[in-house]
């Protein structure tokens, strides 16, 4: 799968008080490249603490459920295109 705004990512990760969230964010980047996900149901398959939700918006649980990503897949295109970064209670705040 491609990722879209990789860069939003690091612009998370590079603030003060996340910096424990580079390597969990990093090696889920790093999971997606490589991933070829054509159906919700392949993620699931994959990701068991990934929650599908409407609208082809997934959330990640990342870093042992401290923070959550939020993407919009493309599944024929295998594009995942980053919405949302943030804490647990930040994502909480969010309508998804």
């Amino acid at each position: 799968m491609r990722v879209v705004a990789k860069s939003s990512l690091n612009g998370y990760w590079e603030r003060a008080g996340c910096a424990d969230a580079r390597g969990p964010l990093h090696s889920g980047y790093e999971a997606a490249l490589k991933a070829r996900r054509r159906r919700a149901q392949d993620i699931e398959d994959r990701c068991a603490s990934a929650s599908i939700c409407c609208n082809n918006r997934v959330v990640f649980n990342v870093g042992g459920n401290r923070y959550r990503l939020v993407g919009v897949v493309q599944y024929p295109s295998g594009i995942v295109r980053v919405k949302f970064v943030g804490t647990r209670a930040q994502c909480d705040c969010i309508d998804v």
